[in-house]
C-alpha cells in the first residue's frame, strides 16, 4: 500500500483537501497536514504539495513570504525527504501566489523544479510549465478538479431568492470568488454596466477591499470599526446600480444560497490559471462565463460555456447578454462534471500516477 503525505490543510470552506484524501483512503495509507512535512519521522512513498506558499510562515491560515533563511530550511527538508527515498508530487493549482507574488516566487520555481511528478489540471498549464522551465525533468500528468458533491444544495430558487432579498423575475450574475484587486472589479462592473437589460442584478459576495494584505489581516483581525462603516458605504453606493455588494467569507450554507438564487455564474479574474469556482458552479447546475485565460479558458470553451478577453469590458458585456438565453447549459455542466470530474475517476487517477513514480 502507497504511503502518502498531502502537505496541506483541511478547511471548512475549501473541501478539495478532505475530497481527495477520502478518495485514496481504499487504496493507500494517506496522512495530511502541513506541520508533518516538518516534524513526521514516517517514510513517506509520496510527499504530495498543493500550495507552496503553506510551507512558509503562517499566520491565520494565510501565509507570509519565506526569509532567505526559512527558504534555505524548506530546500534542506525537501532534499532529506528526496534522499530518503519519497517522491515528490506538487499540483499545480496556481502559476503563482495569489498573495505576494514577487514575495513566493522563489518558493514556487524551486518547487516547480525540484519534485519528481506535476499534476496539472488542464493542458495549458502543461505548456506554460514546459516554458516556464524547460530544464525540470518531472514526468507531467493531468487530472482534473474534482467537483464539489459535498456541498449542500438542499435550497430552491424561490427560497435563495428570498433569503438574499432578490426578485424572483431578475436575471442575476453571480461573480463569485474574492476579488483581489481593483482591476478586476472595475472590470466587471464596468461589463455589467453596459449591459442592456431591465431586470439585471450582480451578486458581488467578497468585493475588493484592499490591496495590501497585511494592513487588511490587521483591521480584519481587530475588528476595526471603520471596516464595518467603509463596506456599509460601498454596498450603499452599489446598490442603485443593482448591485448586491459585500466583504465577507461565505459559509456552506450560504453557498448554496448565492448559486441557487443565481441564473448565470461569473468566474471574476483577470489573471487565472485554474478555478475551483467552475466545479462548483456546473455542480449547481449553472452556466459559467470566464476569462479566456489558463485551463480555465480551455474548459469553458471545450465545454461549450462563454468566456470573455479580459483586455476587452465589451466581450464580458457581450457574454453577459449570450448567457440570457443559454441557462438551460447548466444541466448539460451537471451531467459533465459527474461524469468526468467525481472523486472516484479523480482518486484512482491520482493513484495511477503515484504508482507510476515508484
Amino acid at each position: 500500500m502507497i504511503k502518502i503525505l498531502i502537505v496541506a490543510e483541511e478547511t471548512e470552506r475549501n473541501t478539495f483537501i478532505k475530497n481527495l484524501t477520502d478518495s485514496l483512503k481504499s487504496s493507500c495509507d494517506v496522512e495530511f497536514g502541513i506541520q508533518k512535512f516538518w516534524e513526521s519521522e514516517s517514510n513517506y512513498d509520496i510527499i504530495h504539495f498543493h500550495w507552496p506558499e503553506h510551507l512558509s510562515f503562517r499566520i491565520k491560515r494565510k501565509s507570509l513570504p519565506p526569509t532567505p533563511n526559512k527558504l534555505k530550511k524548506i530546500k534542506a527538508r525537501i532534499q532529506e525527504l528526496k534522499t530518503g527515498g519519497a517522491k515528490l508530487v506538487l499540483t499545480r493549482h496556481n502559476s503563482q501566489s495569489h498573495e505576494y507574488e514577487k514575495g513566493f516566487s522563489k518558493l514556487y520555481d524551486y518547487l516547480n523544479q525540484v519534485v519528481d511528478g506535476v499534476i496539472h489540471m488542464g493542458s495549458y498549464s502543461v505548456q506554460e510549465h514546459s516554458t516556464l522551465y524547460p530544464s525540470s525533468l518531472s514526468q507531467h500528468t493531468i487530472i482534473p478538479h474534482g467537483w464539489y458533491h459535498d456541498i449542500p444544495n438542499t435550497k430552491t430558487f424561490e427560497s435563495a431568492r428570498a433569503k438574499l432579498g432578490i426578485s424572483a423575475k431578475a436575471f442575476v450574475i453571480l461573480a463569485f470568488g474574492a476579488i483581489r484587486n481593483k482591476e478586476e472589479e472595475d472590470f466587471i462592473l464596468e461589463a455589467f454596466k453596459k449591459l442592456d437589460l431591465p431586470r439585471k442584478q450582480l451578486i458581488i459576495p467578497r468585493g475588493f477591499f484592499f490591496n495590501n494584505f497585511l494592513f487588511f489581516r490587521l483591521i480584519d483581525y481587530l475588528k476595526l470599526n471603520f471596516y464595518q462603516k467603509i463596506i456599509e458605504r460601498k454596498k450603499k453606493k452599489l446598490a442603485p446600480l443593482n448591485v448586491q455588494w459585500d466583504q465577507k467569507f461565505t459559509s456552506k450554507d450560504e453557498i448554496q444560497d448565492y448559486f441557487n438564487a443565481s441564473n448565470v455564474v461569473l468566474i471574476p479574474r483577470l489573471k487565472i490559471l485554474n478555478s475551483g469556482n467552475v466545479p462548483l458552479a456546473f455542480y449547481f447546475q449553472k452556466l459559467v462565463i470566464g476569462p479566456n485565460q489558463g485551463n480555465v479558458g480551455s474548459i469553458l470553451k471545450e465545454t461549450g460555456n462563454l468566456i470573455f478577453d479580459v483586455k476587452s469590458v465589451d466581450t464580458l458585456t457581450n457574454a453577459m447578454q449570450k448567457s440570457i438565453s443559454k441557462t438551460s447549459k447548466g444541466t448539460e455542466n451537471y451531467q459533465f462534471a459527474k461524469e468526468n470530474w467525481n472523486w472516484r475517476i479523480i482518486g484512482q487517477s491520482h493513484i495511477n500516477f503515484y504508482s507510476s513514480l515508484i
